[in-house]
């Protein structure tokens, strides 16, 4: 291999656990310009035929079902409602799809697969003693924040306790010899914080990655040394079951059993569009249509879910059943590769380790989405793709001669891959990371970084949130009523645009309408465009109440009662405890003269109020429903009497 290239795959190794596992700004861009550099530099050495020995169907299958998964990626990301979250999205797949294949490309020796393997293990002793420093200060979750969720933190550490016992397996089979001592007391320091952790899909995966490493090495193995490994890992099943019990006895959660509805609520999302899902990164920005209500407290939709907690479920729901079934496919076949080459012992202890912390990250993928992490999937891509680009050991002292010469590539050819991965990497990587830190400093600012926040729409076009805070600038502003309403509504148009599917910017722009078009500007077809925003703003969010109060609100100003009686009715069934719909629900019954319907409403609102007494909202979404509007509830509770009935209606109590 290259020294540069083995310089960027151990950069890779070393960078991608910081930065919350690569997912901070700086981190992914890190990450991704090392990727890129990575790709690049590998696409542009001189190729070879296939040597005796490497490659193979296997390999050939892998990269088949890779490439056909990327492809099956561009298209559900050409198709999805949300582009730049498509986008985005679709950069995180290219960039773990594209350091695999081109990893396969190095042609790595022994000596490489060594560095590399040293580098990883170096990079998830470090966290791990972190880990277990942190956890002395701070308890469980200080132990995981590096990565904030310790769970992604305790599949990393998986992956670096498997290579380090294969490393030691393979040291310990040479007699006379100790160099199995410190990969054993590395794997301890591994082991001691995937424990502290206390991560159930962790133990899950190396339980299973486990019990095949001890499969595959059992007849080979003394009777002394199958009685201490089998004495070993049933301690260690014992530690870990004994672990989780007492976190689950200390940490109540009232919504940890909550996972099956997420599958099934996700399954859904599948079933909708099981070809190409709804695009790449576009789980979060959709599932809040098939979200589900909480059997606990007062209020039912106020926990949302962003992914489905399990990583095959994710990519069928973002990117088809089809793509998730390639990906699923390419890494089971990728362990079997792994393992199959190491019982043969080419390329040994790097394959067999690899392979078991594939697997384990297969196992605990099943029920956490483990994809999110960049640390975990680059890491994962780049480990096996050397390992299994590794060239037999009778050929790494060839000399050039006895080789096929190698193929260079054309100047054209070589300018077209420099030119294709500089536009990569300014569009997709540098713009964003500069709009986003434009953005973040112009927030901080306040008024004063309005040119920044300018700054960040230039330089990220397709962000729609950029276009959201100028419009609030714009709303914010002394400017006349009629530039604060031109500036705002075409930023808030152009948001729109660019993310269809948000509520947010029809119910903004209806309130726009509401609030200045019709009473600032006299625009006598105002109430028209905001009925028909609000109406958009709550078809794009059916699970929540909050846009139909709204229209509810909106059409009492207009004097059409019975329509906003339809509306409220509505909100009030997806929250029977939205405390000011119920308000507004009882004073229009009384306005409309239903005695019965009214009366009915004041002993719903009534209960409302009980249940709501003791209760301690823990959400913005909670914190509305639970918003009072105290006057106009005194004068319900204190008025028993139907309002006069609006001209043109008639009670019906």
């Amino acid at each position: 291999m290259n020294r540069f290239v083995l310089l960027l795959a151990c950069a890779i190794v070393l960078v991608a656990p910081f930065g919350e596992g690569g997912r901070t700004p700086l981190s992914l861009l890190l990450l991704q310009t090392l990727v890129i550099l990575f790709v690049v530099s590998a696409g542009l050495r001189p190729a070879r035929p296939p040597l005796p020995g490497t490659g193979g169907s296997g390999t050939r299958t892998i990269s088949i079902l890779v490439m056909v998964a990327l492809g099956l990626a561009c298209l559900s990301a050409s198709r999805a409602a949300y582009p730049l979250a498509a986008g985005l999205g679709l950069i995180d797949l290219l960039a773990a799809g594209g350091l695999f294949l081109a990893a396969l490309t190095v042609r790595a020796q022994a000596g490489d697969c060594i560095v590399l393997r040293n580098c990883l293990v170096a990079s998830t002793s470090f966290q791990s003693l972190l880990a277990i420093v942190r956890y002395a200060q701070g308890g469980v979750a200080a132990a995981g924040s590096e990565f904030l969720n310790r769970n992604h933190l305790a599949a990393f550490l998986n992956l670096g306790l498997l290579v380090c016992l294969a490393a030691a397996e393979d040291r310990a089979a040479t007699p006379g010899r100790r160099g199995w001592i410190p990969w054993v007391l590395a794997g301890g320091g591994h082991l001691v914080a995937i424990l502290l952790l206390a991560s159930r899909g962790a133990m899950l995966g190396l339980a299973v990655a486990g019990a095949c490493g001890i499969a595959m090495r059992w007849k080979s193995w003394t009777d002394r040394r199958r009685v201490a490994v089998a004495a070993g890992g049933l301690a260690i099943l014992l530690l870990g079951v004994a672990l989780l019990t007492l976190r689950f006895a200390r940490d109540h959660d009232p919504f940890q059993y909550h996972r099956l509805a997420i599958w099934r609520a996700s399954l859904g999302m599948v079933r909708d569009n099981p070809w190409m899902g709804q695009g790449p990164g576009m789980f979060p920005h959709v599932s809040p249509r098939y979200n589900f209500p909480a059997d606990q407290g007062p209020v039912r939709y106020g926990r949302t879910f962003a992914g489905a907690h399990s990583a095959p479920l994710t990519l069928a729901g973002e990117d088809g059943a089809p793509f998730a079934a390639c990906a699923l496919a390419s890494g089971v076949l990728m362990v079997a590769l792994l393992l199959r080459r190491s019982r043969r012992g080419d390329p040994g202890a790097a394959a067999l380790g690899g392979g078991l912390g594939i697997l384990a990250l297969l196992a605990h993928g099943l029920v956490e989405d483990l994809q999110t992490r960049p640390a975990l999937v680059l890491v994962t891509a780049l480990l096996a793709g050397v390992v299994l680009a590794r060239r037999p050991a009778a050929l790494d002292d060839a000399v050039p001669g006895e080789m096929a010469g190698p193929v260079r590539l054309r100047p054209a050819t070589r300018a077209s891959l420099i030119a294709l991965a500089s536009v990569v990497l300014l569009g997709g990587v540098f713009l964003p990371y500069l709009a986003d830190h434009e953005a973040a400093t112009a927030r901080a600012s306040g008024a004063a970084g309005l040119a920044r926040m300018e700054r960040a729409a230039r330089l990220n076009p397709l962000h729609p949130e950029y276009h959201h805070d100028l419009a609030m600038a714009a709303l914010n502003s002394s400017a006349p009523a009629t530039q604060r309403y031109a500036e705002a509504s075409l930023h808030l148009r152009e948001a729109a645009r660019l993310d269809p599917i948000d509520y947010r910017f029809p119910l903004l722009m209806a309130r726009l309408e509401d609030r200045i078009g019709g009473p600032q500007l006299g625009d006598a077809s105002a109430a028209g465009r905001g009925t028909a925003l609000y109406e958009e703003a709550a078809r794009l969010a059916p699970l929540d109440p909050r846009p139909l109060l709204e229209l509810a609100a909106h059409l009492v100003s207009l004097d059409r009662f019975e329509e906003a009686v339809e509306c409220v009715t509505r909100a009030v069934e997806i929250e029977p405890n939205f405390l000011r719909a119920r308000i507004l629900q009882a004073s229009i019954l009384k306005r409309l003269g239903r005695a019965r319907e009214a009366e009915r409403a004041i002993r719903a609102l009534q209960d409302t109020l009980r249940a709501l007494a003791d209760y301690t909202p823990d959400s913005s979404y909670a914190r509305d429903l639970v918003a009072d509007a105290p006057a106009e509830r005194e004068s319900i509770l204190s008025s028993p009497q139907p309002l006069p009935a609006a001209p043109g209606q008639r009670g019906t109590g």
